[in-house]
C-alpha cells in the first residue's frame, strides 16, 4: 500500500469515527448510556479512641480487585518465597488504603501499630467497610446454618496461598468466592 493510499484510508477511518452517533443509530447497536451515579462514601469508624473516616471513594470493586491479586500469589513459609510474601503485603496495604480517608490513613496505621494489630485484624476492619458500601453482607446470613462450608482449595505444591486464607475471611460471600476460585483456575 502507498502512503497515498495509507493517509487515504486512515482519512476514512476518521470520517467513519467522526460520523458515529452518540444516540441510537437506525441499527439499534447503540445500548444507551450504562451505569449510574453514585454518591460518596460518607462513613465513619471508631478505631482505639479516634474516629476515622471511609475514603469517599471506597467501593465494592476495590475488594473485587484485591482479590482478583491476591489469587494469583502464592504464599509459602520457606525463604524462596519472601518476594511473593513482600508482593501480598503490598497488595494487602494497597487494599486497605484506598477504604481509609487520605487524610486519616496516618494515624490508622500508627494506632494499628500501636495496638499491634494483625494482618488479619486489618482485612476485617476492610471487610466491614466494603459490608457496609457495598449493602451486601460478608458474614452468613442470620438464617444460615451454624456450619461452614469450606473449598478446600490449595496450590499444587501444597503451601497455603493468601486465596485461601482470604477466602478463609470471605464466609457468605459466595460471589467473591467464587471469583477467587475462577482466578486460580481451579475446578470445584
Amino acid at each position: 500500500m502507498s502512503n497515498k493510499q495509507r493517509i487515504k484510508a486512515q482519512r476514512q477511518d476518521a470520517a467513519v469515527l467522526l460520523a458515529r452517533p452518540e444516540a441510537p443509530d437506525a441499527s439499534g447497536s447503540y445500548l444507551g448510556e450504562l451505569g449510574r451515579s453514585v454518591p460518596a462514601v460518607e462513613l465513619t469508624f471508631g478505631w482505639f479512641g479516634h474516629t476515622l473516616r471511609v475514603n469517599p471513594g471506597a467501593g465494592e470493586l476495590e475488594m473485587v480487585d484485591f482479590m482478583r491479586k491476591a489469587s494469583k500469589l502464592d504464599i509459602g513459609e520457606d525463604v524462596e518465597n519472601m518476594t511473593n510474601n513482600v508482593e501480598a503485603l503490598e497488595v494487602t496495604m494497597g487494599f486497605l488504603e484506598r477504604q481509609i480517608h487520605p487524610d486519616d490513613w496516618e494515624v490508622f496505621w500508627d494506632l494499628a501499630k500501636t495496638n499491634r494489630q494483625s494482618t488479619k485484624d486489618l482485612l476485617e476492619v476492610s471487610y466491614a467497610i466494603t459490608e457496609k458500601v457495598a449493602a451486601f453482607p460478608t458474614g452468613p446470613p442470620t438464617d444460615s446454618s451454624d456450619g461452614q462450608s469450606t473449598t478446600g482449595m490449595r496450590s499444587s505444591d501444597g503451601s497455603s496461598s493468601l486465596a485461601t486464607r482470604a477466602l478463609d475471611l470471605l464466609p457468605g460471600r459466595p460471589d467473591l468466592q467464587a471469583a477467587v476460585i475462577r482466578a486460580q483456575g481451579v475446578v470445584v
